[in-house]
């Protein structure tokens, strides 16, 4: 999440459900599974290895067992190339993660 730490992170995502979210049971269900936990909005990278995570990396790998991932680099002008390490690199670094779950 492009954010510059957890608190601003977790805000962006409670702003966004609440433009989009039209019904207040998934509202609660979302502001419930941040508050247990479940869901830990972590402010990263793609295009850096290891996500941008190197402090939490490892605690990933071992207790991750699903990743939303919607993040993208997007622009008309550019060639694919300037945007692969985002678009693919950074992609399948996510794909990996919960296959690493010990």
């Amino acid at each position: 999440m492009r954010a510059r730490n957890q608190a601003e992170a977790t805000v962006r995502i409670l702003n966004t459900a609440g433009r989009y979210l039209q019904d207040r049971q998934s509202l609660e269900l979302l502001n419930s599974a941040l508050s247990r936990g479940q869901l830990r909005p972590l402010p990263g990278n793609i295009e850096e290895e290891r996500l941008g995570l190197e402090d939490c990396y490892e605690e990933l790998t071992e207790a991750t067992d699903r990743v939303i991932h919607l993040a993208a680099r997007v622009n008309m002008v550019l060639p694919y190339r300037s945007l692969e390490a985002a678009n693919t690199e950074g992609t399948s670094t996510w794909r990996h993660l919960p296959c690493m779950v010990g």
